[in-house]
Formats: C-alpha cells, structure tokens, sequence
C-alpha cells in the first residue's frame, strides 16, 4: 500500500481543510492500484461526507452534498476501469456490492441495481479491449481461400471437393479463437487477483 494512503485517515483525524483532503484523495486515487488503497480511500472519503454537515452552512452543505455523492458514484465507476480505457461493468458490480457490503452505499440506490444489472447482461469486458491476435480467423480465410483456388482449378485432393476445407477452416479457427478467449479471461482474472479482486 502507498504510504500516502496508508497514513491519510491519521492525518485526517487530525483535523485540517475539508477540500484539501477531497483533493487528496482525488489525487491518490489516481495512484491506487490494489483494492485495499481503495477500499483505504473510500473509507477516507466517506468520512469526509460525514463531516460536510458539521464544516459548512446548512446552504453550502446542500451543494457540497450534492457534489460528494457524485463525485463517490465517479471515484467508483473509475475504479472499475481496466487498462484506463473501459469500465468493466463486472468488474463494477463486485465494487459496488463491496460498497453496500460496508455500508457506504444504500442498497436500495438506483446505482446499485443498475451496477448490478449491467454486470449480469453485459458481463466482463476484457475480451473486448483485449487485442487479439485472431489467429483463427487468419486460418479460416487461409483454406477458404486454398479451396476457392482447388475449386476453381478443378482439382480433388483425396477425391473430395475441396470446398470442405471452408468448413474444416471455421471449425479450427472456431477453436483456436475459443483458447485465446479463454487465455484473455484467465489472464484477467489473474491481473484482478493480483490487485485484490
């Protein structure tokens, strides 16, 4: 854990400015790499929630208020982007239910069903951002093409048509395409366990 997360919620019990510390954790989260610094930060963070009513006018509370639980559905939504590209809603849901698992998010928040839904129908996104080698595909073409050729120039190798080498092309490449999904979610998973998910 980065010794500037480790020790916020020390300095924060110290007392000091409100936006300083938002600022910080702001800036730290930018840094966090592991669930536990974020789970560090979104404890911090909802401290400093607890605290607007007490630092602030009743008007100026209002606003800020507004702004925080805003600015704790962005913090958790930015969490769950992978490679800094793409939010994973899988990947949002897990944090999400971890959230209400603390009590820091009400389960009964329209977010938390949203989360949810979208982790169950849109699932994991890392064989999308993925860059795939498509080397099935590159296969399939391959003996498409070479029996378009055969077919074309009349020629049976083994006394068949050679327009079963398509099939046997979508076939192998339909695998092959198949392991290297497969090695995408298990190189994933493996990255996301890593970080503590």
């Amino acid at each position: 854990m980065l010794p500037e997360i480790a020790t916020l919620k020390e300095r924060m019990s110290k007392g000091g400015d409100w936006m300083k510390f938002r600022r910080e954790i702001a800036t730290l989260h930018d840094k966090a790499n592991t669930q536990a610094e974020f789970v560090e930060l979104m404890e911090a963070f909802a401290v400093l929630g607890d605290l607007i009513e007490q630092v602030y006018d009743a008007e100026t509370a209002k606003k800020i208020r507004d702004i925080y639980d805003k600015e704790y559905l962005f913090l958790l939504n930015k969490e769950a982007m992978e490679n800094g590209e793409q939010i994973n809603p899988k990947l949002l849901a897990q944090i999400v239910a971890r959230e209400v698992d603390s009590g820091r998010l009400d389960p009964s928040d329209e977010f938390v069903t949203l989360s949810q839904d979208g982790g169950e129908v849109l699932g994991d996104s890392c064989v999308v951002t993925a860059k795939r080698k498509r080397r099935g595909d590159v296969l399939a073409l391959v003996l498409s093409v070479l029996a378009l050729i055969l077919w074309a120039m009349s020629i049976e190798p083994i006394g068949i048509s050679p327009l079963w080498l398509i099939l046997i092309g979508f076939f192998a490449g339909w695998f092959i395409n198949d392991r290297e999904i497969q090695e995408i979610k298990l190189s994933a998973e493996a990255a996301r366990a890593a970080r503590g998910y």
